[in-house]
């Protein structure tokens, strides 16, 4: 058996925290495109939109449906923090204010 087979059974084994429907996304952490001082997340420096910024969580999350979006600073970065709900699960979508890159998914 090839190893990739097995890594869907060792990421639950081990608990993992990322969606379900998409794959991994490291929440170690963040390292994004805009460094920002903690309270100093601020709309007019983001490059991407919220629209662009639920656009990606959902991709990352199909057959969600956004809850909220705040933009705000993670680790020193400008980031959207995109809540999901899907059935009776509730994920966490970290999204790049700067590229609009999914930076980390998890599964609350």
């Amino acid at each position: 058996m090839k190893l990739p087979a097995l890594l869907p059974i060792a990421t639950l084994a081990l608990g993992t925290t990322a969606c379900a429907s998409s794959p991994d996304v490291d929440c170690g952490p963040i390292t994004g495109t805009i460094p920002v001082a903690d309270g100093q997340a601020t709309a007019d420096l983001a490059r991407v939109q919220v629209a662009d910024a639920r656009a990606a969580a959902l991709a990352a999350t199909p057959g969600a449906a956004v809850t909220d979006v705040d933009l705000d600073e993670e680790d020193g970065f400008l980031v959207y923090e995109v809540e999901l709900a899907q059935d009776r699960a509730a994920f966490d979508v970290v999204v790049d204010a700067g590229s609009g890159e999914v930076l980390c998914s998890e599964r609350d």
